[in-house]
């Protein structure tokens, strides 16, 4: 049958809902493994989503990340990873853009297409920096 709310839709807005759930809902601890999936399959045999979640606990950080390239506390990652300002992002060298993911968001993956730009602030010649806070200012301009 529909599933009626109305009794508690009120500690909902309210912020002080608090209700125990039957035992058929079970917490999962972040050790448990899901057993239903296969890490033996090949990649291709995986998910999207379950790639993406395998890349993201692979992540590494940026050690040495410039205060003034970071990411405000207002600001969404959409910003930074919208089509539209993607031409904006300024070079790194003839194959690859400098990645906003490292130098603004503070993290990236391994495998990233931009990895060659996954250096600390120290190592970011003048004129990149110089370009990174023009993207960032063009960025934070059409938000």
């Amino acid at each position: 049958g529909i599933v009626d709310f109305s009794d508690i839709t009120e500690q909902v807005l309210n912020g002080n809902f608090d209700r125990k759930l039957p035992p058929t809902f079970k917490t999962k601890t972040p050790t448990q493994q899901d057993n239903d999936r296969d890490d033996s399959l090949p990649p291709q045999k995986r998910s999207k989503k379950e790639e993406e979640s395998k890349r993201r606990q692979e992540n590494i950080t940026n050690p040495g990340q410039c205060e003034e390239f970071k990411m405000k506390d207002d600001e969404d990652w959409s910003l930074f990873k919208n089509r539209k300002t993607l031409k904006w992002r300024p070079a790194w060298d003839d194959k690859c853009k400098m990645c906003p993911r490292w130098h603004s968001r503070g993290d990236c993956f391994p495998d990233c297409n931009n990895a060659a730009s996954h250096v600390t602030y120290q190592e970011i010649p003048d004129e990149k920096k110089a370009s990174y806070r023009t993207y960032l200012k063009k960025l934070r301009k059409e938000a």
